[in-house]
């Protein structure tokens, strides 16, 4: 932790150490402590996807949209995230975390796919502003496309992500639980909700936020 150049990054890092730690005590209780290390594993393959990009930023070059994106699916936190809910769901064995960090799972590609491209559809112009580099940007690079036309292909791959994520539900042949299952949909459908017409996860206050005071705040009448 000394190593950390900053205070207000030893502060995050001790925290996270913190709560891994009460989760890690949790699941032993519960005859589960074969969770906690898929989690540790999806936090270092995030941050050192995240440096990656951070170096880019530096970088003159654009990277290619291919290239972009094997690290886009780790930056993007669908894999850590899904590791997290599972570390909370009893029904889910270590089959489970194997399923859902299967490289050739459908249903995590489609994820990586929603959770990368939902977010760089809404937030590709303020990123690049910050000096950062989209998946828009390499896109408009690879194939020699328009910013509008790179949006219009994120959205197609977006149509074919919830379509494989659709099949899987109505023909669940994983082998794993259907709440397991229900859980990774349910995630695909916030990112649905957060991105869907604005960056709802970092601008909570243009519409997030008042549906989320309706759903947990404000009574929801029955007649």
């Amino acid at each position: 932790m000394d190593e950390l150049p900053t205070a207000n990054q030893k502060k995050l890092y001790e925290t996270l150490l913190h709560v891994i730690g009460e989760a890690e005590y949790l699941v032993q209780k519960e005859g589960r402590s074969y969770a906690i290390p898929y989690t540790k594993d999806e936090w270092k393959k995030y941050v050192k996807a995240e440096q990656i990009e951070c170096r880019r930023k530096h970088e003159k070059d654009v990277p290619t949209f291919d290239e972009y994106m094997e690290t886009g699916v780790y930056t993007c936190a669908a894999r850590l995230a899904m590791t997290q809910i599972l570390i909370g769901m009893e029904e889910a064995d270590q089959n489970a975390f194997h399923w859902i960090l299967n490289s050739n799972n459908k249903f995590l590609k489609a994820l990586q796919i929603c959770s990368r491209l939902y977010n760089d559809i809404v937030t590709n112009e303020d990123e690049e502003k910050r000096g950062f580099k989209t998946a828009s940007m390499s896109y408009m690079k690879q194939y020699n496309v328009s910013r509008k036309e790179a949006i219009e292909a994120f959205r197609a791959k977006i149509g074919d992500a919830w379509k494989d994520i659709n099949e899987g539900c109505m023909r669940p042949t994983m082998g794993v639980p259907m709440q397991v299952v229900r859980a990774t949909l349910n995630y695909q459908r916030l990112l649905d909700l957060a991105y869907r017409d604005n960056d709802g996860y970092t601008k909570p206050n243009i519409s997030f936020q008042q549906l989320i005071t309706k759903v947990l705040i404000q009574p929801i009448p029955l007649d």
